[in-house]
């Protein structure tokens, strides 16, 4: 029997995160104010997530456009941003399997 384990799947011990859901709000500066992320979600990614946002809202605003929402689907993750009056709040949420 011991060659038939061989050719069998090992079940990985090591599974990976859960994808994150949640919220946060950031001031115009980049601070994050509130946030309803998971606490194993990285600061340093909350941060880097929420500066592209926050310079893409401000590049709309001196190019002349009017983008107050925007929102990137990632084969697995859905963002979801809004502009405040100073700052945004940001949307992450997993994308579930799309039923055809």
């Amino acid at each position: 029997m011991g060659i038939l384990n061989l050719f069998s799947r090992q079940k990985s011990t090591a599974s990976s995160p859960p994808l994150p859901k949640g919220s946060m709000t950031v001031d115009a500066n980049g601070h994050i104010l509130t946030t309803t992320l998971p606490h194993a979600f990285p600061q340093e990614e909350m941060r880097r997530i929420s500066g592209v946002v926050l310079s893409a809202f401000v590049r709309a605003r001196e190019s002349q456009l009017i983008v107050n929402e925007m929102r990137v689907e990632f084969p697995s993750l859905r963002l979801t941003a809004r502009a405040l009056r100073e700052g945004a709040i940001i949307f992450i949420e997993p994308k579930g399997p799309t039923i055809s």
